[in-house]
């Protein structure tokens, strides 16, 4: 898996040979992108097997975004084996710049 940083988002690829689209699933939640899927094999029952080294079976990856990415907006494509999820950068925080009343006394408010 790479994570690449780009002008206006963050970009990860992995690699899932094998794996079919609808195999995959993607989450995010809490600033976490969990991948999971299950790669399957077809048994030919008719052959022995004389070394079998292609993993199966399920698994899950997770990567922490930085804080603040709207998981609405993360998009993910497919093809060639490769995996690539398009994660947008949060918005910047503004700042917020006010006025403070001071009151005469604590608990008192400011006329």
């Amino acid at each position: 898996m790479d994570l690449l940083e780009k002008p206006d988002c963050y970009l990860l690829r992995a690699d899932v040979p094998g794996i079919k689209r609808d195999d995959l699933a993607l989450q995010v939640e809490d600033d976490v992108l969990t991948i999971s899927g299950a790669r399957t094999r077809d048994i030919d029952r008719d052959a022995a097997y004389h070394h079998a080294e292609r993993p199966r079976g399920t698994f899950s990856r997770a990567i922490r975004l930085p804080e603040g990415v709207a998981a609405d907006g993360v998009t993910a494509t497919c093809a060639d084996g490769v995996l690539e999820i398009h994660i947008p950068k949060p918005e910047p925080a503004r700042r917020r710049r006010g006025a403070v009343a001071v009151a005469d006394r604590v608990g008192a408010s400011a006329a």
